[in-house]
């Protein structure tokens, strides 16, 4: 893979050191230690008609939209979080860290439901976005000013770094508050920017799912580290351990970030730096006073069709007839899908799938427009591409359930697995009942198997039922 990059555009309205950058689909919003706040648009670079946004009384440290770009919030060594309306810059609201300590570090979770902030004085405080109120703080944990912070992907776990140096893993979902991992030797110096990437690997281990993200971090010793973070979601053990270290950097690393499909890491000395929405972009602000934007020339090693699919045929064959399904894409969970779209390099499209809830029996299901409206997905290369895995993996399984030598009027024409609850539709077909269900309540009216309107009646087909359950003794190993 070859990058290359070309200026866009220079801005210079601000009067003092840029202290943060973000992207929103429609603006670029920009901070400053002239306490000001300003949006560009997107596609001219023009400042939009409401900027500045003047709320603060002292140094405007970060700015983050909300991954659904409807809120920009900035963070200040004031000790206030402003929640902003970007078309208008209307004050959504004004919170105050408890501590009244300057905030150096704000970032959204992907599903736009938390915001976490972290303070000069080591702690960290996580917000309900939709109710603006303050959920818990975490205190005790960092002795330094904590500058780097990040949720994982699925919202479990953040990810915080500070200026002593140390690196710590929290419990963000459980209202544990509680720090799960401390890594005390994170950077020599301090740590002064960390991130997470939007992938998500699915490690199997027997029947133990874990989940390995992984955590870029920059620090004041000009190296750049990788971590890996694997935790189970639901124990909430994790472990944090050095993948690489990267080096080429001959001043303090102040900022980072992975472009959105988790394929790229920009680093640098400047104070911030930020990908647009598409990945095309990146903008940069330091303390010169100055915004600059970048259009990036991106040259593709791997011609798409070398990109590797998943094995699915395989895992599925070693599955035992009557034990629980271990198929692997109707059983997929969110994680899953969102690691298949990394794998298909199309992992700009994770934070989609989040927000729509896309599992495994979603996924094989969804059609050609809803890829475009539902997730989307407006480039017909990329809805092709799944569109192709998604049928290749089907193909797969089929043969895997042939191999087997199951019935074929046995199993789900929706997620070709054993029936366990085969219920007749109006169309006529025989379907297992969750299956059919969930397609009819995510507001589906057609026939899966025949794409005609269908009522949504349901009758239970107890005949197929007790062949199946005869063929599932007949065929499980004797105990």
């Amino acid at each position: 893979m070859r990058v290359s990059a070309k200026l866009a555009a220079g801005l210079a309205a601000h009067s003092g050191d840029v202290n943060g950058v973000a992207f929103s689909n429609r603006y670029l919003a920009t901070c400053s230690g002239d306490k000001t706040v300003r949006l560009w648009e997107a596609g001219t670079m023009r400042e939009a008609a409401c900027s500045p946004l003047l709320g603060h009384t002292y140094y405007v440290n970060c700015v983050a939209f909300s991954p659904f770009s409807t809120i920009l919030v900035s963070c200040s060594t004031d000790g206030n979080i402003i929640f902003w309306e970007p078309d208008t810059g209307q004050k959504l609201g004004l919170f105050t860290h408890p501590s009244k300590c300057g905030i150096r570090s704000g970032v959204f979770s992907l599903n736009s439901q938390l915001f976490a902030s972290g303070s000069e004085d080591g702690s960290i405080c996580l917000w309900d976005v939709s109710s603006r109120s303050m959920l818990r703080q975490f205190s005790g944990g960092h002795e330094g000013s904590v500058l780097g912070l990040a949720f994982t992907p699925d919202a479990l776990y953040l990810v915080s770094g500070s200026t002593s140096g140390d690196l710590r893993v929290w419990d963000s979902k459980y209202g544990h508050a509680k720090s799960l991992h401390l890594q005390l030797d994170g950077h020599d110096l301090g740590v002064g920017c960390l991130d997470v990437s939007p992938c998500i690997d699915p490690i199997e281990n027997g029947r133990v799912l874990k989940n390995r993200y992984t955590v870029a971090t920059g620090g004041f010793d000009n190296l750049v580290k990788l971590w890996h973070l694997v935790a189970t979601g639901e124990d909430l053990n994790v472990t944090l351990t050095l993948a690489s270290v990267l080096k080429g950097h001959s001043g303090a690393v102040n900022s980072i970030k992975f472009s959105p499909n988790g394929k790229l890491l920009i680093s640098g000395y400047v104070t911030s730096c930020c990908w647009s929405n598409d990945g095309l972009s990146i903008a940069s602000g330091s303390n010169d006073r100055q915004v600059r934007v970048w259009e990036l020339d991106i040259d593709e090693e791997t011609p798409d069709s070398e990109v590797p699919l998943p094995d699915l045929a395989s895992e599925a064959a070693e599955a035992p007839v009557g034990a629980p399904s271990w198929s692997p894409l109707p059983a997929w969970t969110v994680d899953h899908v969102a690691r298949l779209f990394s794998r298909l390099g199309l992992g700009q499209y994770s934070r989609a799938v989040y927000e729509q809830a896309v599992d495994g029996r979603v996924l094989m299901s969804l059609s050609d427009a809803q890829l475009r409206t539902e997730l989307g997905m407006a480039v017909l290369g990329h809805r092709q591409k799944l569109l192709d895995a998604i049928e290749a993996m089907k193909n797969n399984r089929t043969e895997a359930d042939k191999d087997a030598g199951i019935p074929d009027e046995y199993l789900c024409p929706i997620t070709r697995e054993l029936m366990r609850d085969p219920v007749i539709a109006a169309d006529g077909y025989t379907y297992e009942r969750g299956a059919i269900e969930s397609w009819l309540e995510r507001g589906r009216t057609t026939s899966p198997m025949t794409n005609e309107l269908m009522k949504p009646q349901l009758i239970s087909n107890r005949s197929l039922r007790v062949l199946i359950q005869r063929y599932i003794e007949d065929h499980s190993a004797p105990t």
